[in-house]
């Protein structure tokens, strides 16, 4: 499905690939002259930490306009372990890209580790026959001078919340494998290690298989019978990705302008519309936001568009945002609190709010 304006923009243009005869990098303490100002990417292994120098002789990012750019390829890579690439600089605001190393694509990025900060930081697992580069830019224009790289083989995990993806990836292979290894209504064993599920094939699709939905799907789960109400600007329930998971409320006889099964709303077949107190049962998507978060869900698995995490899960569209009522605290909790309340007596098991107000927070 076709990405709304909401959506992170990622790039399509190609770098030119590195050189992989470069040499390798040294190890940590490097003196002033081993500073790095050279255009060619180099190699870096893991566990090493690197000083460099962002000048106006460094090439110009291909994959953020208007910055210089160091390019470092990662070295002694092996699959399935976990990597991450932090890198600090008092002279400039850091801005870390992961790149495909053969075809110049954009994998991944990272301004802000975490929120008061502005190292960057970016973790990542090695999958099979990809070779990564690392490219060392700014946030800002024409950000230059002296930075430090350090790569980290198998990394802690850390409690540092990340504007681009909270407090970790989810690797979802790793927590249904878990879930269901577990008896109902217990904890699980300290210390256990569930049978992990096999790998998969890439879906080609850097969300999914960032988080290794395929490996849960390969398994027979992939949100069957499972209702999720997405709380937001609604959703085009014409998109062709979407039309076959939309939920339906089979108990309603579509416009004959009677609650036929007396949950108080008329004709709510499809959702409904809480937003500007219009209590309409139109729950269309007027911002594209909410359909853009239903693809993610569950988008159907077939040849077009995308591929939603859960793709045989059913939405249910309720519109509570996306209209005057946002700038007033007072409407914009009333409609939140109503559409939470027609899932849940609607038979939603998962609510989805990717959602805030700023009026309520101030006030």
């Amino acid at each position: 499905m076709r990405l709304p304006s909401r959506s992170l923009t990622w790039p399509s243009t190609k770098a030119s690939a590195p050189s992989t005869s470069s040499r390798l990098s040294k190890p940590s303490t490097l003196s002033t002259r081993d500073l790095r100002r050279s255009s060619d990417a180099i190699g870096i292994g893991l566990g090493r930490s690197r000083q460099g120098q962002l000048t106006d002789s460094d090439r110009s990012n291909r994959l953020r306009a208007d910055s210089f750019a160091d390019d470092y390829l990662l070295r002694g890579l092996k699959t399935g372990e976990t990597v991450r690439i932090d890198l600090h600089s008092r002279a400039f605001n850091p801005f870390l890209q992961l790149v495909n190393a053969k075809t110049g694509s954009l994998l991944w990025r990272n301004n802000d580790r975490a929120l008061g900060s502005t190292a960057a930081s970016i973790t990542f697992t090695v999958r099979s026959n990809q070779s990564y580069l690392l490219r060392v830019t700014s946030a800002e224009a024409a950000g230059k001078g002296r930075y430090v790289l350090k790569t980290i083989r198998n990394p802690p995990p850390e409690l540092v919340f990340n504007g681009e993806y909270g407090y970790g990836l989810v690797d979802g292979g790793a927590a249904v494998s878990r879930a269901i290894a577990t008896p109902t209504g217990s904890s699980p064993i300290a210390g256990s290690s569930p049978t992990r599920f096999a790998r998969q094939p890439d879906e080609n699709a850097w969300n999914v298989d960032l988080v290794n939905a395929p490996e849960v799907w390969a398994q027979g789960f992939s949100g069957q019978n499972v209702t999720v109400a997405v709380l937001d600007t609604g959703v085009d329930y014409n998109h062709p990705d979407l039309q076959a998971n939309l939920w339906q409320n089979l108990n309603e006889i579509p416009d004959n302008g009677i609650d036929d099964d007396r949950n108080g709303y008329i004709d709510d077949v499809r959702g409904w519309n809480f937003a500007d107190a219009q209590d309409s049962n139109d729950p269309m998507d007027t911002d594209q936001h909410g359909t853009h978060v239903a693809g993610t869900i569950a988008a159907t698995h077939n040849n077009f568009g995308v591929t939603g995490v859960a793709y045989s899960a059913k939405i249910m569209p309720v519109r509570v945002i996306g209209g005057v009522d946002d700038n007033r605290a007072n409407l914009f909790d009333r409609n939140v609190a109503a559409g939470i309340r027609y899932a849940v007596d609607n038979g939603a098991r998962v609510l989805n709010l990717s959602l805030g107000n700023f009026w309520a927070i101030r006030r």
